[in-house]
């Protein structure tokens, strides 16, 4: 599954933050950790994930 999938069944689901690690902040959907830059998190939490796209730092399988 890559963002595009993801986005595609979970574009609606707001960002919610629920880790935090030295580079910034991820959340957990269908298995995966979205990571977003620390920087970046005002702007996106209680945004969609549809939304959020171009500020998505990485997407790990965990």
């Amino acid at each position: 599954m890559n963002i595009a999938s993801i986005l595609v069944k979970h574009g609606n689901e707001l960002f919610k933050v629920d880790a935090k690690d030295e580079f910034g902040v991820f959340m957990h959907v269908d298995g995966f950790k979205i990571h977003v830059r620390q920087y970046d998190v005002n702007l996106v939490t209680g945004m969609p994930l549809r939304e959020c796209y171009p500020l998505i730092d990485s997407l790990q399988k965990v």
